[in-house]
């Protein structure tokens, strides 16, 4: 009795098929000629179709990724179809590599249908066609339900663009090994490698993932990115050739005031366990910066237009020129060095090194095979730098540093300032007098103790200042 049942309506089914689409009016309510044969639709019977589609409805039983959208008329299922498009475009993708990831959604790496003629074509289920077919789509709608599924496709450059974007948040900077002197000892950090996100090759394979398994992201799809190994610049067995001392020197700033110490002290923290690499030129001057109170610095005197004049960072000087003899010491090669404009007490006339912001710098570069490394500290009233690299300087091999005064001149009468505030025998020294310089700065190089060499490092000029003092008037 069932079977009998169910036949009857398939015939019905069959019966109100062949009349959708002989006489569409009578189940659409719009007026359609009945075909003639069974040819395919002429361009023109197409267009008749697509303008009257718009009062026309689907065969039921018509789906769009399970959605049911037999019964609407075109305009209803482009609706729904539209929606469902722009809900895939919410659709979120976590791309990542570890623990590093970031967020983003098929819209915004340019995912979309992959051919939009496809809604055209679900939209006119059972009006296209030649006649067989449009009775079969209506047909299978009605008996088994006519099953579209989208297919999404995702542009590789719009993907790239929003990956390169996200670059930050996924590669991990190669580190360095790190050297530094201790207590007396080397203590190395080793380096690690780094990784860096292939764009161009992320964003196919988010896209592939995306058109195979977009349905997936419902839920939220995941891509790994693909990681690129990025070597550290420098190693640890770069680094471990560091083990001998190549140059010291020693300077002291006993009788220092206390804002002077302070920046001496200052000065050799930021110097400490510098590594300058084979080929690298280290600036003094850029090290140093800024000189203000944030950075460390204090109010001290600083030699301006032949006058000892207070400022942020005097003092710093003698960090400079006790690294430049260092550096002599090491024989690196000294680029850039400038004298005092007045002679300084705490080195030899030539082997000073002033700066002075913005230009004024002390510069060497590493022209050795190997890094080199700076140690400096301060203990109780002496500064102390000293150079370590590898040694390659035969042992029978010395080297000395010497003055020479080519020419002396002595200083003006003093400038003398009267102070009406002030008794008459009242008498004081602003600033001492400065006799004048040029001198000569040799390096003396020996063989087996014999003088092989005299090499002119610097021929340096200090100018002669008068003493200024003031009076009382009174």
């Amino acid at each position: 009795m069932r079977r009998h049942f169910l036949l009857v309506k398939r015939l019905l089914l069959i019966v109100t098929a062949a009349a959708t689409l002989l006489y569409p009016s009578a189940a659409y309510g719009t007026q359609v000629k009945a075909p003639e044969d069974e040819t395919e639709n002429t361009a023109e019977d197409e267009t008749k179709s697509q303008t009257n589609d718009g009062a026309q409805r689907l065969p039921k039983g018509v789906f769009v990724e399970n959605i049911d959208i037999g019964g609407m008329t075109r305009d209803e299922a482009r609706r729904v179809i539209d929606e469902l498009l722009a809900d895939i475009g919410r659709y979120e993708v976590c791309i990542g590599s570890g623990e590093k990831s970031f967020l983003t959604t098929f819209g915004e790496l340019g995912a979309g249908l992959k051919d939009e003629t496809v809604v055209d074509e679900i939209c006119s289920v059972g009006r296209r066609g030649s006649f067989s077919r449009r009775f079969s789509d209506i047909c299978t709608a009605a008996f088994d339900g006519l099953y579209f599924k989208l297919e999404i496709s995702c542009d590789t450059k719009t993907a790239a663009a929003v990956i390169e974007s996200h670059r930050a948040d996924i590669d991990v900077a190669a580190k360095d090994a790190v050297l530094v002197r201790k207590g007396g000892a080397f203590i190395m950090t080793p380096e690690t490698p780094g990784q860096t996100m292939n764009t161009e090759a992320t964003a196919q394979k988010v896209c592939s993932a995306i058109e195979h398994r977009w349905r997936d992201g419902r839920d939220g799809l995941h891509a790994e990115a693909v990681m690129q190994l990025v070597p550290p610049k420098h190693t640890s067995a770069e680094l471990s050739a560091v083990c001998d001392r190549l140059g010291a020197y020693e300077t002291s700033f006993a009788g220092s005031p206390k804002g002077r110490i302070a920046n001496i002290k200052n000065g050799a923290a930021k110097l400490e366990n510098t590594v300058v690499y084979p080929g690298e030129e280290y600036s003094f001057l850029q090290a140093m910066k800024p000189f203000s109170e944030e950075n460390g610095y204090h109010v001290a005197g600083t030699y301006v237009n032949g006058r000892n004049t207070p400022g942020l960072g005097g003092g710093i000087c003698q960090v400079s020129s006790t690294l430049y003899n260092a550096v002599l010491r090491a024989e690196l090669t000294v680029t850039e060095r400038t004298n005092h404009m007045m002679t300084v007490g705490y080195v030899p006339l030539g082997a000073d090194a002033t700066i002075a912001n913005p230009s004024t710098d002390f510069k060497f570069r590493n022209d050795s095979q190997t890094p080199v490394l700076i140690e400096a500290y301060t203990s109780g009233t002496m500064l102390y730098v000293n150079i370590y690299g590898k040694e390659v300087r035969p042992e029978n091999r010395t080297i000395e540093f010497v003055t020479v005064t080519e020419e002396t001149v002595l200083p003006g009468a003093d400038v003398v300032t009267y102070d009406s505030e002030r008794d008459a025998d009242y008498f004081y020294v602003a600033q001492n007098a400065h006799t004048g310089y040029t001198a000569a700065f040799y390096k003396n190089i020996y063989v087996d103790g014999h003088l092989t060499e005299q090499i002119l490092v610097n021929r340096s000029i200090y100018g002669a200042y008068p003493r200024y003092v003031v009076r009382g008037s009174g």
